[in-house]
């Protein structure tokens, strides 16, 4: 008996359908995260400042039409009302408060274009965890590589992965570079890392690999060409560049032509990573329900007991 237990660490995934975007990056990476049940689809529609709102109602029909042919014959569930608006980003971040999804997906960068904001509208206050997409996940992917170098995002990547891995066999690889230091500072720095590596050592589907590397970046695409999805953490501030996510995921988006998903967790990193002692206490909450649900059976499991035997 091979039976999954139905972990899901994602109950609900919000992802936005805008009009003159395509949603099928977004879409797929969710239903690869998630069953359609757990999707909410919600309409957007962008007007030109200087045309007045009611003009928008044509596009609303298209985007409720999109939205009724991507929910027909699943369960994906959608909004009723396409939002119209100047400014759609602000709509749907009151959306986001009022549904609280687990997760907002996002490809990447056409819906980010077609709400016309820039990365650093995001990442300075993103309304819920999220993740960017690039690529199109036509299936679960079978290696996946993941950045984590501590904290929140990483966090986010880890219970990413686990979620990734739960319809079909998939080979997890958790990366971390580190400064070639040996100084204080460079340990003090690790800290948030350390806590999260404890976790990732309940998980043993989980390998890790610890590389010493002034070069992150680099190290990562090296080992991303053999792998099927990359995660990575996004910059935990604002930028200088209002289009960037933080120089490890701007060089793999530029730099590679894989699927990417970069994640942008809510909780923000802390300035100093010793005074949090919250760190992977999120990641750790979801190992116990991961474990719950692999080691919870029903009664009738146990209905044929022949078929549990092991052979000697």
């Amino acid at each position: 008996m091979n039976q999954k237990r139905g972990f899901t660490p994602f109950r609900q995934v919000l992802v936005p359908v805008v009009y003159g975007c395509d949603p099928s990056p977004a879409l797929a990476a969710a239903r690869a995260i998630t069953a359609d049940r757990h999707i909410i689809l919600a309409g957007m529609y962008r007007m030109a400042i200087d045309q007045p709102l009611s003009g928008g109602a044509h596009g609303a029909r298209k985007v409720r039409a999109q939205i009724s042919a991507l929910v027909a014959g699943t369960e994906l569930r959608r909004r009723a009302r396409v939002r119209v608006s100047y400014i759609p980003w602000r709509e749907l971040v009151e959306l986001v408060d009022s549904l609280h999804p687990d997760l907002l997906v996002l490809s990447w960068p056409s819906t980010l274009e077609a709400l016309g904001i820039d990365a650093s509208d995001i990442l300075s206050a993103p309304p819920s965890d999220l993740v960017m997409v690039r690529g199109t996940l036509a299936q679960p992917p079978a290696r996946i590589i993941m950045s984590v170098r501590g904290g929140p995002q990483a966090g986010l990547a880890v219970r990413l992965a686990l979620a990734l891995s739960e319809s079909a066999p998939t080979e997890l690889l958790a990366l971390h570079t580190r400064p070639p230091s040996t100084t204080i500072e460079a340990s003090r720095r690790a800290r948030p890392f350390r806590a999260l590596d404890r976790v990732l050592a309940g998980l043993p589907e989980v390998k890790r690999l610890e590389i010493e590397s002034d070069d992150p970046a680099a190290t990562l695409m090296g080992l991303s060409s053999e792998r099927d999805l990359v995660i990575v953490g996004t910059a935990g501030q604002r930028n200088e560049a209002s289009s960037s996510l933080g120089h490890v995921a701007d060089r793999l988006l530029s730099e590679t032509s894989g699927n990417v998903i970069a994640v942008k967790a809510r909780q923000a990193m802390p300035a100093e990573p010793d005074q949090d002692r919250t760190l992977g206490q999120e990641t750790i909450s979801v190992l116990v329900d991961k474990w719950f649900a692999e080691n919870t059976y029903h009664a009738d499991e146990f209905a044929d007991l022949d078929a549990l035997l092991v052979p000697r």
